[in-house]
């Protein structure tokens, strides 16, 4: 095939290369030293130019995924272009296009293995681009719930409410749908709980709902919801719902709703209001004598 033509016109030019040195190792030591050197300052240039990029861009654009993808991006073509020069100065830059434009041939043929790669690349720059989630937020992503510390060219990390940095493939982001708590810069809870069926409800009701708009840190401008859910076989359940003002310390939500349960509990022991939980009766059978 013509493809793999190339690659032994390549393969046969580079070794043809590899006997020269063989031949002139002296005569090209200093090529060596040189191409070794050059390729260490391109490596400085391009955790320099990352440095200073980085800086002038947080001057102009306050999407920090955005920024660091173009950051990546500058440092990846300095660095790329510091390989082509360090084989020009070994004098295997032709030998490398033709050994490119091979492989550019068959990379066709295995396209489909790459597919997903391809895929979240693509996502990685609809997400910096399109949508709103950055370094940062607080996300919910294919069930992982925390903050956004850093998207990459292939995935999304997010550091879980566990402590652990989770790499989500970009892909999913976009695909699947997400939660972006940062944007609204609130968090609404949802507390279910039940009661006994002799209970009066409408005492229920207010004394659940004076339970919780009373305590500290919630917002007052969005009213607290009280809702009868269902009747199960031992209580009547419910749900209520109010809302916090949004941070990114997850703890901060679990405290919310730590403080409403206890001022719940508190008022219903006040109010006499009963909480059921399932009793099972075992009745024997008594023999006769």
């Amino acid at each position: 095939m013509a493809e793999f033509k190339q690659l032994d016109k390549a393969w046969d030019k580079i070794s043809e290369r590899v006997e020269e040195w063989a031949d002139h190792g002296l005569d090209m030591l200093p090529n060596f030293l040189v191409a070794i050197m050059v390729f260490i300052l391109f490596i400085f240039f391009s955790r320099l130019m990352g440095r200073l990029l980085t800086k002038r861009l947080h001057l102009v654009s306050k999407n920090e995924a955005m920024n660091g993808m173009l950051v990546s991006t500058a440092k990846i073509a300095i660095m790329a272009f510091g390989l082509l020069t360090c084989l020009g100065i070994l004098h295997l830059d032709k030998t490398v296009a033709t050994l490119l434009a091979g492989i550019g041939i068959v990379g066709l043929a295995f396209s489909f293995a790459f597919q997903h790669t391809a895929h979240n690349l693509l996502s990685g720059i609809i997400i910096v681009s399109k949508s709103t989630i950055n370094v940062g937020h607080m996300v919910e992503i294919n069930g992982v719930t925390g903050v956004v510390t850093r998207i990459g060219l292939r995935a999304t990390y997010v550091n879980n409410t566990e402590g652990q940095i989770v790499g989500i493939p970009n892909r999913l982001v976009t695909d699947e749908n997400y939660t972006d708590y940062s944007v609204m810069a609130e968090r609404r809870i949802d507390l279910q709980g039940h009661v006994h069926y002799d209970s009066d409800l409408e005492l229920v009701e207010k004394v659940t709902i004076d339970a919780v708009k009373n305590l500290e840190g919630i917002k007052a401008d969005n009213p607290i919801q009280f809702y009868f859910e269902d009747m199960s076989d031992f209580s009547v359940q419910y749900v209520i719902r109010f809302w916090i003002p949004f941070t990114n310390v997850h703890p901060e939500y679990l405290n919310a709703k730590h403080k409403a349960i206890k001022s719940i509990m508190t008022a219903y022991r006040e109010k006499g209001i009963k909480i059921p939980y399932p009793i099972t009766e075992i009745k024997g059978i008594q023999k006769a004598n």
